[in-house]
């Protein structure tokens, strides 16, 4: 299950990129109604949403300006660093966005050394 959080909840945790979804911002916001918000950080600006999964996961959903079109980035926090469990938590993850294997881009397991 899937919750929105506030961004501040995400708390100062780096957060990290760990998949590529080929989904637009718009597809979340229609088919979940995740509500996205324009932000900035030390890199650019972009569209940001906040959530948490199973309410113990926070993540966020990010498309940052410069990126391609159509694509969405999931970031978990930098604590979570095994490749197995990365690997788990972006396949439960799309599971419940409704995101099919075939529109995940890139994840960790394809490149870990990134």
């Amino acid at each position: 299950m899937l919750r929105p959080i506030a961004t501040k909840d995400l708390g100062e945790r780096e957060m990290i990129p760990q998949a590529i979804f080929a989904q637009p911002v718009s597809f979340f916001e229609g088919r979940h109604a995740i509500h996205f918000v324009e932000a900035h950080d030390d890199l650019d600006s972009y569209l940001g949403a906040a959530l948490a999964l199973n309410d113990s996961l926070p993540f966020a959903l990010r498309h940052y300006r410069g990126h391609p079109e159509n694509t969405t980035t999931l970031y978990l926090a930098k604590e979570i660093s095994d490749i197995e469990e990365i690997s788990r938590l972006v396949a439960a993850i799309a599971k419940e966005l409704s995101i099919p294997r075939d529109r995940i881009e890139w994840q960790r397991s394809d490149n870990p050394e990134l």
